[in-house]
């Protein structure tokens, strides 16, 4: 589906896009700070941007250990996290309809100590990666949950996107079964963005795309292994028990609420990611609607008006 230049001149001043596709749940509370004052996205860090060119993208994700600084609403903090290539998130990915998509992932991190559960989906063996292109209509042997990348292995992921693929916003993340909320919380994932479609609409081409990637990092037992000399209890059905829920922070794209201007009659696109493992987000606006172009990587017939939107985790 596409957005018609009538439906776009519907829109405003403010277009919010929300995106990609789903898995989890939970609540909280999220309030990041908006004002319609000065140059657009001042104060907001944008993800690097990795894109295709000439049909290919081709990438490198090094998986290790790195020392990342957060700030907090107690000072900064600095926390020990699984990372892409040591930084706190990934990058954004960019590909168009036809084009083939190529990590290379190597996983540095060091050997696993814990012993395997018989149940997969307990918490165990976090230092044990892969990756999961989450929305993406590709094959699941190229896509594939199930495999396992060992601390001190590599593996090389190919995606063959589809030429009849549907333009959206779409991410990635680590999701290895006993380990997908540590390394959510740990906050390995990033957009991937599917180009085309309501892109090409003028007043969208024109508009200013902003990624604002919201993730949870706890910086409690995040590094940890589950202890080897008894079973391993998991009291929150989403969440390891090392996590503390009073040492997990929401970010977005990496930064503890940052402050986004928009100069007033300026048109700002946000492709909003809910990359938390376990809460659902409300986001408003005071005084603003937030008009729908899009959800969990599908373009609605028609833009949607509403005052606030709620994202379940994945959305």
């Amino acid at each position: 589906m596409s957005v018609s230049r009538r439906d776009f001149l519907r829109i405003g001043s403010l277009a919010a896009a929300a995106v990609a596709t789903g898995c989890g749940g939970g609540s909280n509370s999220f309030s990041p700070v908006l004002t319609d004052f000065g140059p657009p996205a001042a104060g907001m860090t944008q993800p690097p941007e990795i894109r295709s060119t000439g049909g290919r993208l081709l990438t490198t994700f090094n998986i290790s250990y790195a020392d990342v600084t957060v700030t907090t609403p107690v000072g900064n903090r600095t926390a020990r996290l699984r990372t892409w290539n040591g930084f706190l998130g990934g990058p954004t990915l960019r590909v168009k309809p036809g084009d083939q998509l190529t990590i290379q992932l190597h996983n540095n991190l060091p050997p696993n100590t814990d012993p395997v559960p018989p149940d997969h989906n307990t918490p165990h063996h976090f230092n044990t990666i892969n990756l999961h292109t989450h929305g993406l209509h590709v094959s699941p042997d190229q896509d594939n949950v199930l495999i396992n990348i060992e601390p001190g292995t590599s593996y090389t992921y190919v995606y063959d996107i589809p030429e009849d693929h549907p333009a959206g916003t779409f991410w990635y993340h680590a999701h290895t079964h006993g380990k997908t909320a540590m390394h959510l919380l740990s906050g390995m994932l990033g957009l991937l963005i599917v180009e085309g479609g309501a892109d090409e609409v003028p007043e969208v081409r024109a508009a200013t795309d902003l990624d604002f990637v919201i993730s949870e990092i706890n910086l409690s037992g995040i590094s940890s292994q589950p202890p080897s000399s008894e079973p391993f209890q998991v009291p929150d059905y989403v969440v390891p028990s090392p996590f503390v829920r009073a040492d997990s922070f929401f970010l977005v794209n990496g930064q503890y609420q940052p402050e986004l201007t928009v100069a007033p009659g300026r048109t700002i696109r946000l492709r909003v990611l809910n990359g938390s493992a376990r809460n659902t987000m409300p986001l408003a606006i005071d005084s603003t609607t937030l008009n729908v172009m899009s959800l969990d990587g599908i373009t609605l017939k028609q833009v949607k008006p509403l005052s606030e939107i709620r994202l379940a985790p994945a959305n």
